[in-house]
C-alpha cells in the first residue's frame, strides 16, 4: 500500500470566519444552558434551606404565638415543632397567678395542694345532734294518740339528749379532683 501524500488545502478566510462564528455560537448556547442549570440547582437548594426558615417565620410571626406561651395540645406526649414539653405542668392543673375577689392569692409559679384530703375532727365544725330518749309507740290502730315511754313509764314532752358521736374507723383519704381530661402541656420555644 502506498500512502498518498496530500497537501492540505488552505481554508478561505470566509470559511474560517463562518467556523469561528459557529464555534462561538455553540459555546454561548452551552454557557447559557449551564448557567440556567446551575441557577436552577442553586435555587432549589436555597428553597430547601429557606423553606425551614420561612416555615419558622410564618409560625412565629404570622400566628403571633410569643415565646414562653404554655398551651395544652391534644397529642399523646409529643409537642409540635417549635414547642417543648412543659414538665412542670405534667399531672397538674394550671391556675392563674394573682388573686380574684373571694379567692386565695396564688404566687407566680407556686405549686401546691393535693389530689386527696383526709378529714378529721378538726375538719368538722362543732355541732350537736338531738337524740330522742325513749320509744314512741302507738296504741292499736286508731284508738288514741302516740305516747312516749320507756319501759311503760311516760316521758311527757319529747325527752331528748345531746350527743355528737364520732366514727369508729380511722379517717381515709377521699379524692377531691374534679372530672378532667389529660392533655399534653407544651411551652413555645
Amino acid at each position: 500500500m502506498s500512502q498518498s501524500s496530500e497537501t492540505p488545502v488552505p481554508l478561505s478566510a470566509e470559511l474560517k470566519e463562518a467556523i469561528r462564528k459557529e464555534a462561538v455560537s455553540q459555546a454561548v448556547k452551552w454557557a447559557i444552558a449551564a448557567f440556567f442549570l446551575f441557577f436552577t440547582i442553586s435555587l432549589t437548594g436555597w428553597w430547601f434551606y429557606l423553606q425551614k426558615i420561612l416555615d419558622d417565620y410564618i409560625i412565629d410571626k404570622a400566628r403571633g404565638v410569643p415565646s414562653g406561651t404554655v398551651v395544652a395540645f391534644d397529642t399523646s406526649g409529643d409537642c409540635p415543632r417549635g414547642w417543648s414539653p412543659f414538665a412542670d405542668g405534667a399531672g397538674r392543673f394550671i391556675v392563674g397567678a394573682g388573686r380574684a375577689e373571694g379567692l386565695t392569692q396564688r404566687r407566680f409559679r407556686s405549686t401546691g395542694d393535693s389530689e386527696t384530703v383526709v378529714l378529721s375532727e378538726r375538719n368538722i365544725p362543732q355541732h350537736q345532734h338531738d337524740t330522742l330518749i325513749g320509744v314512741i309507740h302507738s296504741p292499736p290502730w286508731g284508738t288514741g294518740p302516740a305516747k312516749q315511754s320507756v319501759a311503760g313509764a311516760s316521758l311527757g314532752a319529747y325527752a331528748t339528749a345531746l350527743s355528737s358521736p364520732y366514727g369508729r374507723n380511722p379517717p381515709e383519704a377521699i379524692p377531691i379532683v374534679p372530672p378532667f381530661i389529660a392533655l399534653t402541656f407544651c411551652k413555645k420555644d
